[in-house]
């Protein structure tokens, strides 16, 4: 498992970390890398051979190989950190960024489910927050049930908490 909890006085944070060692994660780190070299030799090609006029090649493929390279550190350094405070729920993503926090007030929401999201792939678990007027938003998606359910759990117990 690699969700880790922190309880302090002022606030109680949920982790779970994005990598999840094995042979698929290996695989597409090994091609995001092979993309990047072999992007990096075309555009030195291009460049040496003077063909400006493949200007759409000389962007595009760098840019999209910068995307991948930056997506494939993200996937092994960032953490989804749910943090529950006094009056708010934050959920956020770090230390690089990569998509906006997003703040659920204590006072509107009613509840944290788990629900299964079947698909070709196999079925992810989503915990989602359930809102005062009947929305739900989901706050992580899991590969399995049994830390959709610890982290069900934990914030559940996070906010019953009255001293936070």
């Amino acid at each position: 498992m690699t969700i880790v909890t922190h309880k302090l006085e002022s606030k109680h944070v949920i982790e779970w970390s994005w990598y999840r060692p094995g042979f698929r994660s290996s695989l597409v780190l090994l091609f995001t890398l092979a993309l990047d070299t072999l992007v990096i030799y075309f555009a030195y090609k291009l460049i040496v051979a003077g063909q400006y006029s493949s200007l759409v090649i000389l962007i595009l493929f760098p840019f999209l190989a910068l995307v991948m390279t930056y997506y494939q550190i993200a996937f092994f350094l960032n953490k989804t950190s749910l943090e529950v405070q006094d009056k708010v729920l934050r959920v956020f993503a770090g230390p690089l960024p990569f998509y906006s926090p997003r703040e659920y007030l204590r006072s509107e929401m009613k509840g944290i489910v788990v629900e299964e999201r079947t698909g070709k792939n196999g079925g992810k678990f989503n915990v989602k927050v359930v809102l005062a007027n009947g929305q739900k938003r989901i706050l992580l998606s899991l590969p399995n049930s049994e830390e959709a359910k610890q982290i069900e759990s934990e914030l559940q117990t996070a906010l019953l908490r009255k001293d936070i």
